[in-house]
């Protein structure tokens, strides 16, 4: 098997994406999409945890009529483009398991057997016997699990209301058990102070519950919102052992809002990384310009 290390921009990657909810249950101290809802006209529903689904009937009338309902999107769904589930929202947190949209899109798109690639957190439907039938040999699903760390004390800190990174590599195992087309190790966002720390055994644990392959990318932050997430920052600070704004203001190449930290800093990290996906069975480590 060979390994390739990718530099590309996600944006490119999915011209297609969606949620199931406008909200997440998680909350992630870190969370890239806090910094959007977290601020302007929808900040008090999303701050005050007011969900709303999606019209299932409405993306159903999308993929089977792009002519006529599929806007923008016609050329990519008449082209079967995959669909990146999962951007600003997980639609399988503890917001499905309340009101089941996701499960009603599952059953479509493996009805009309299009390929979807879901970006997830959440664990508990895995053992749901619906959810277990609708994903059983469905090799049109991609399933990618996001994990920034092996340590469980600090991704109990760091994402309050995920499960833990052991249920999660348990879950892709399930999933592979279960047939379904691949599953993804997400080593993202990948946090200085802990994402660092157990490189190997991530990769390890990833090979060991049948992942097709690697993606990591490494935390960013928005300035921009620095107030707004100080609660955040503070919390983040004590749990990884260094200020992390000052760490960023430092060793970021400041072009915009967006604090990226540079390259040479990030390099031994991708490296390691890329030794260990070379010495076990992944097919693909894919590396965001972030």
């Amino acid at each position: 098997m060979t390994n390739r290390l990718v530099r590309g921009y996600q944006v490119t990657d999915w011209p297609m994406t969606f949620d199931t909810y406008s909200n997440c249950a998680h909350q992630c101290l870190y969370c890239f999409s806090f910094f959007q809802r977290a601020i302007g006209d929808g900040a008090d529903d999303y701050l005050h945890h007011k969900v709303r689904p999606v019209n299932v009937e409405r993306v159903k009338r999308m993929f089977m009529k792009p002519d006529e309902h599929g806007g923008q999107f016609a050329n990519y769904i008449k082209k079967r483009m995959v669909l990146q589930w999962g951007g600003l929202s997980d639609g399988f947190d503890w917001y499905e398991r309340k009101f089941r949209k996701s499960l009603e899109l599952l059953k479509f798109f493996r009805e009309i057997d299009y390929p979807i690639s879901i970006s997830t957190k959440g664990v508990w439907w895995v053992d749901d016997p619906e959810y277990q039938e609708v994903v059983r040999d469905a090799k049109n699903m991609h399933w990618k699990y996001s994990i920034i760390s092996s340590i469980e004390d600090h991704v109990k800190k760091l994402e309050p209301g995920v499960p833990t990174a052991r249920a999660r590599f348990n879950a892709m195992r399930k999933l592979n058990d279960l047939g379904v087309g691949a599953t993804t190790l997400r080593f993202r966002q990948f946090v200085l102070g802990t994402s660092d720390k157990c490189i190997e055994e991530m990769m390890q644990m990833g090979e060991d519950a049948g992942c097709y392959s690697v993606t990591t990318e490494f935390l960013t932050w928005e300035s921009r919102a620095s107030q707004t997430s100080k609660s955040r920052l503070d919390a983040m600070s004590k749990t990884l052992g260094y200020d992390v704004w000052e760490f960023y203001m430092k060793n970021s190449a400041r072009a915009s809002g967006l604090l990226r930290l540079n390259y040479d800093l990030k390099r031994p990290y991708i490296l390691e990384m890329k030794e260990s996906a070379d010495e076990l069975a992944f097919i693909c480590f894919d590396l965001s310009v972030h």
